[in-house]
């Protein structure tokens, strides 16, 4: 049963989303700024409450979602197999309130109380997507793309922001940093949901959804995904080339680990027919991702 519990809340990617805070803390803003706005506390206390945000999207997803899952991935169901609905959605309360005490204490401990609004506007958009608007032509996949560029701007409101006095031009390159990789965070989430309608068109059509992959044709919304992609690819090299013009280490590493994986999820996409082979570009753009929030660990060994 507690297998079932972790596949139903995705615990690996729910670690990686909260874990984003405490790897930028770490490997970025501390090492960069020589000092943050979260105490180690403080960064405990917002993983714990990204984790629960995460989990409790993930639950009322599959409680939406039951009949659509049924279709595109029986194999993985588990809420009205082995999790009860009602359990689901007990669940989703108690990891909700979990994640919102510990948002609050957050931003209270941080003299940021104004930002609270942040984790209700956030779960409120989760459970409308879940409920409602993931079967409309675009909105859906919008909305995650949203939610997951917010993980990276809640680093730069808590943990740089507060200390924007103490070295302003190393701020201001920290801070750019942050918004590129929200920016990215978004671009990249955003491709990644498109290509996962793709890959349910057969489920979301039997559900009577409306996603973009099910009201264009293929080749439409191959041209658009193609489109993103080469506006990710130009939106990498410049902003290389702007903010990091004589350390060509980020170039290098621009170019081979984030550009030409790019370029070969393109190609692939071109190629692709069945929903099997979708799901795996799914997981290359996911890992893609993964490396692109990485990247300032490299950013700090070149500034």
């Amino acid at each position: 049963m507690v297998k079932e519990w972790f596949k139903l809340v995705r615990f690996a990617n729910v670690l990686f989303i909260g874990g984003i805070p405490i790897v930028l803390h770490y490997a970025f803003v501390q090492p960069l700024m020589g000092e943050s706005g979260l105490s180690t506390v403080e960064l405990l206390l917002l993983f714990v409450s990204l984790f629960c945000i995460g989990c409790a999207g993930n639950i009322i997803n599959d409680v939406f979602d039951q009949e659509t899952d049924e279709i595109n991935k029986p194999e993985k169901r588990s809420v009205g197999v082995t999790i009860t609905e009602n359990a689901a959605f007990w669940l989703f309360g108690i990891l909700s309130t979990i994640g919102f005490v510990f948002f609050c204490a957050v931003a209270y401990l941080n003299d940021q109380l104004e930002y609270v609004i942040i984790y209700p506007f956030n779960l409120v958009l989760l459970w409308l997507y879940s409920m409602e608007l993931k079967g409309r032509i675009l909105i859906g996949n919008i909305i995650i793309a949203f939610l997951a560029s917010t993980n990276v701007l809640i680093v730069a409101l808590f943990d740089l922001l507060p200390v924007e006095s103490s070295r302003s031009p190393i701020f201001n390159t920290c801070w750019n940093t942050l918004l590129v990789l929200s920016a990215f965070a978004f671009l990249s989430t955003l491709i990644r949901e498109i290509v996962k309608d793709l890959e349910d068109v057969k489920g979301d059509t039997a559900s009577g959804y409306k996603t973009f992959a099910i009201t264009f044709n293929c080749r439409t919304v191959k041209s658009v995904l193609l489109f993103l992609i080469t506006l990710d690819i130009t939106a990498l090299l410049w902003v290389s080339s702007l903010f990091y013009p004589d350390h060509y280490e980020v170039l290098i590493w621009t170019s081979i680990v984030l550009i030409l994986p790019l370029v070969i999820i393109a190609v692939a996409l071109v190629l692709a027919e069945k929903a099997t082979q979708y799901h795996k570009i799914s997981t290359w753009l996911k890992i893609h991702m993964l490396l692109g929030l990485l990247s300032p660990i490299v950013l700090i060994y070149t500034l």
